[in-house]
């Protein structure tokens, strides 16, 4: 079993009782520790073992005993309380707190020594495995409950020391923090999901998300009771627990009052109130908890009229001007009052909202359980619908979005990756929306004086293309393509011309001002890689490369000389695939087709840092489209033929498998050969041209004796074949349907080192190019073939100990902040991390981390030549132009 599904295990197991919704709906340790079940302690703690089963990674039934009796002891005793078992809930949560968090200079840290806790409580990690057991645990539950109750051990206990705290906790140790201080890039991250699970908390909390756009979020997940099919209802009734503790501290002027007396005295007549805290709430409707929620806000004359300030600080006015979420001035406060009183009923209430907040965050930050683009796709979805639907106007918006990502200090250089809208007046008005929020910020923010040396993070804007689906399927008919009116009947035609308009948006849009080529500054391609060939983009940025319609110098505002920032290029490619191979060629067919160059970027290229041995021995069968297994063997031959010396076994293994395959396409095989098949591969980088000779009748044909390619027609006239004709057949119903369909590979030696030389010819290739790979460590272990950020490609394509001939440029981002509950500063950290893992001394990481610092920064797509003061000037002209 390989280290982290076993640390998933342990980690699903131990905390439990905060993170899973059915201990919301009824907590088997409290239904083991009542005495009226004592019979049924066997029944019950098999039923929970069962349910853990159904939705965690296990090994086998009797681990998961072992484990609850490890963390859960109390069901080893024959006499059980309640009580004892929130005894135990709650040093629990203290034990994690102690192995996992500390604090340094004015910040918290993670604990990355070891410490006499960690094997008795968390396991025999060595001290750098450790970082992968709060990655996990970072997967699984909000931490920032963690930090508080630190805080709280440590009797930091004014809420002034909260100030500057926005629930991250730095990963880096002293010495990395020394050399993050220098300043980050952030090259790769999709601006939707660039905020934090805290913040999409409160704006449900604060009511601002509406119940028909919380219904129209999809949730996959087996919640227990209606939360997959009613989540609004649970974070009412979050929001209701919240409101009472708070309203209890804040209110009851009686020190020795429960918070069980307060609701059932000053509380009492507001209607439902007892029902919902004695657990009965589900008698009750959402209209009523709604009302019931207005009520207990109406009460203490809290309204709902600030769309930017949390409850909280409308509550705690002493609060206010602290930099700091709500949320964790609510739980200093909660669990300083629970430490101070240790009441059952206030740590049932505050154990109710915990769950359910959870619960939600399991819904939006993505774990490594399940792989793959379409699994993330789900969680991105949840995360950006929730607070796209937040009513926040576009500026403001952005400007919550650049307030979240600027509390990093060490932030540099931010690109932000945007999709481009069809409709021009839509997309100008998107940009002046970013670049409008971004200045006010900064202006806010930082100095910007010409005689200020304080530095500010810069941005740039890259828009991406959606890889999409062809939704007409196969049904393709090349000969009734009549040229404009029905792309439909060609393969990825109508996604192919949507993609044309969008760069030409982009293009008259970045040629309006020659300022804006420093703030738009590239495109990308991105999304489920399965869906879009390369060979639908190819065309698309030969188009946007073209130098002609580039100006080399425009004229500024005051006439003086501005020079044209020249586009620059990225791409997702090798990120998810069906077989390594599948990876390795999209990566290479960017490079080629999309005509890479020094300084362009790939996105991901996690299959570049798999071990070829370890995924074919994992992966001895793989099913796949019978024409992808085609390309790839066809690329495979053509890397050959043209880089790698001549292997007669491999040579014999693609002849075979390429006429194989081509068979079962084509059927006729007149004519057709590999150098053929591979010319026609080639030309389907090409837009489709449509040969008129070929469209003839079948009754011309056999009086002309004209040959076609069309199933149809063959029971008439054979073809004979060439490159023209086979590319055709691709956008022919006849052949797609054998294109298409699904086969089964078998994995064999031969593939294991066809697939270590052509990895070794694409890292060359692209280590002489100088073409960057953006490497992004918590979303490729969370989405790729890697099973911890200690696998990550990075280590074996830019060796770590020194000089490579064939060392590719790398450089660290973060991807999507929110889905994975990170930031670029412990992106790094975890590299840093898998560093020292491997055994390789502080100095050697720390300089090994420098260099891709360095290059992050010198890779970004971000002008380093202006000033602050040239890159403000231009940021003021453009909003000056487009604000009249």
């Amino acid at each position: 079993m390989q280290m982290n599904t076993k640390i998933r295990e342990i980690l699903n197991v131990a905390l439990i009782p905060f993170k899973d919704l059915f201990f919301f709906e009824e907590d088997t340790f409290l239904k083991i520790a009542d005495p009226s079940e004592k019979k049924n302690k066997s029944f019950l703690l098999e039923e929970l073992v069962y349910k853990i089963s159904e939705t965690s990674e296990i090994k086998n039934l009797d681990e998961v005993y072992l484990i609850l009796n490890k963390y859960y002891p109390f069901l080893r005793e024959r006499e059980i309380n309640e009580d004892k078992v929130y005894e135990c809930y709650y040093e629990n949560l203290r034990k994690f707190t102690t192995t996992l968090i500390s604090h340094r200079n004015g910040k918290i840290v993670y604990k990355y020594w070891k410490n006499n806790l960690d094997d008795e409580f968390i396991g025999p990690y060595e001290e750098y495995k450790k970082i992968e057991v709060f990655r996990n645990i970072n997967s699984i539950i909000s931490m920032d409950l963690f930090t508080i109750l630190y805080m709280i051990k440590n009797n930091i206990v004014d809420f002034r020391e909260l100030d500057g705290y926005y629930s991250d906790i730095s990963l880096a140790d002293s010495q990395l923090d020394d050399l993050l201080v220098k300043g980050v890039a952030e090259n790769h991250l999709h601006a939707n999901s660039g905020f934090n699970f805290i913040l999409l908390w409160e704006q449900l909390m604060n009511q601002r998300i509406k119940a028909k756009n919380i219904k129209k979020v999809k949730y996959f997940k087996n919640g227990e009771g209606e939360f997959k099919e009613n989540p609004h209802r649970y974070f009412i009734l979050a929001a209701i627990y919240r409101n009472i503790v708070m309203f209890y501290m804040k209110y009851q002027n009686d020190s020795d009052i429960t918070i069980e007396e307060y609701c059932k005295g000053e509380l009492k007549n507001i209607k439902n109130i007892l029902l919902v805290v004695s657990g009965q709430e589900k008698e009750i409707t959402n209209i009523e908890l709604l009302k019931l929620l207005e009520d207990l806000n109406k009460q203490y004359q809290i309204k709902d009229n600030d769309k930017k300030e949390d409850i909280v600080f409308r509550i705690f006015t002493e609060c206010k001007g602290i930099n700091t979420y709500g949320e964790n001035v609510f739980l200093m406060k909660a669990f300083t009052k629970y430490e101070e009183t240790k009441e059952p009923f206030l740590f049932k209430i505050l154990l109710k909202y915990i769950r359910i907040k959870n619960e939600f965050y399991q819904q939006v930050v993505q774990s490594s359980t399940i792989k793959g683009l379409d699994n993330f796709s789900n969680f991105f979805d949840r995360a950006t619908k929730f607070l796209g639907s937040s009513g926040l106007s576009d500026e403001a918006y952005y400007e919550l979005l650049f307030r979240t990502l600027f509390q990093n200090e060490y932030l540099k250089r931010l690109e932000l990756r945007f999709s481009i809208s069809k409709n021009e007046s839509d997309f100008k008005k998107n940009l002046l929306s970013i670049l409008s929020a971004y200045k006010k910020v900064i202006d806010d923010e930082y100095s910007t004086n010409e005689d200020s040396n304080v530095d500010f993070p810069r941005i740039g804007l890259v828009f991406h293309l959606i890889k999409r689906k062809d939704e007409d399927g196969d049904e393709k008919c090349w000969l009734a393509f009549d040229g404009k009116s029905n792309p439909s009947e060609i393969s990825f035609k109508k996604i192919q011309e949507d993609y044309d308009v969008l760069i030409q948006n982009l293009l008259n849009l970045r040629n309006e001002s020659p300022y804006l080529s420093y703030f738009i500054l590239g495109i990308d391609a991105a999304n489920l890689e399965n869906n879009t060939p390369v060979q639908v983009f190819a065309p698309i940025y030969k188009r946007a490369r073209d130098s002609s319609i580039d100006s080399l110098i425009k004229q500024g505002k005051d006439g003086s000389s501005v020079r044209y920032k020249s586009l620059c290029y990225t791409f997702h490619a090798g990120e998810e695939f069906r077989h390594i191979l599948s990876g390795l060629r999209r990566i290479h067919e960017v490079v080629t087709f999309c005509k890479f160059h020094s300084g362009d970027r790939i996105g991901h290229a996690i299959a570049l840092g798999i071990d070829p041995n370890k995924w074919v021995n994992a992966n001895t069968v793989v099913i796949l489209p019978r024409g992808e297994y085609l390309d790839n063997l066809l690329w495979v031959w053509g890397v050959y033929t043209n880089s790698i010396s001549k292997n007669v076994a491999v040579n014999l293994f693609l002849e075979r498998e390429i006429y194989s395959l081509a068979k079962d396409i084509f059927k006729n095989m007149n004519g057709i050969n590999i150098p053929m098949l591979y010319e026609a591969y080639q030309l389907r980088f090409n837009k489709f041209q449509k040969n008129e000779n070929y469209k003839k009748s079948a009754e011309n044909l056999i009086e002309n004796n004209n040959e076609v390619l069309c199933v149809k027609i063959e029971k008439h006239q054979s073809s004979i074949w060439n490159a023209e004709k086979i590319t055709h057949a691709y956008n022919c119903k006849c052949y797609l349907d054998k294109i298409s369909e699904p086969i089964y590979v078998q994995s064999n030696n031969i593939q294991k080192e066809i697939i270590n030389e052509v990895k070794r010819e694409l890292v060359n290739e692209l280590s002489t190019k100088g073409i960057v790979v953006e490497i992004n460590p918590s979303s490729n272990t969370s989405i790729g073939e890697l099973d911890a950020v200690f696998d990550s490609q990075a280590y074996n394509i830019n060796n770590v100990e020194g000089f490579e001939e064939n060392n590719v440029l790398i450089n660290i981002n973060s991807d999507n902040p929110l889905i994975f509950n990170t930031n670029i500063s412990n992106e790094y950290a975890y590299m840093y991390y898998g560093m020292l893992n491997k055994g390789f001394g502080k100095e050697k990481a720390l300089e090994w981390i420098e260099k891709l610092r360095k290059s992050g920064m010198e890779t970004s797509f971000i002008d380093n030549k202006l000033s602050n003061t040239q890159y403000y000037q231009y940021l003021c002209e453009v909003l000056n132009k487009y604000s009249k």
